[in-house]
């Protein structure tokens, strides 16, 4: 499966990685707390951070995602097995 385009770009821009991380600090900071909203920026923050090698920051988004999913949705929906499929491919 071919990465999404802004996964491509923000891999390679620092710049708007910052600006995805702002982004991401006000989502969680004004959204409800394991809402799935919250964990779908945290999944994908986490597969940009991982393309630029900061593996553990993205095993800790990723967790806190995968989390939300399992509690939210339970193991099997797509979004939780999704995000515990990359983590699993972080080692984990």
């Amino acid at each position: 499966m071919a990465d999404p385009a802004w996964r491509v770009f923000l891999s390679h821009s620092g710049k708007d990685k910052d600006f995805v991380r702002k982004l991401y600090r006000r989502l969680a900071r004004d959204g409800e707390p394991g809402h799935p909203s919250i964990a779908i920026s945290q999944s994908n923050l986490a597969m940009v951070l991982q393309d630029l090698g900061q593996l553990e920051e993205a095993r800790d988004l990723l967790r806190k995602a995968y989390r939300a999913y399992l509690g939210r949705f339970g193991p099997d929906h797509p979004g939780t097995q999704t995000v515990r499929q990359n983590l699993e491919s972080l080692g984990n």
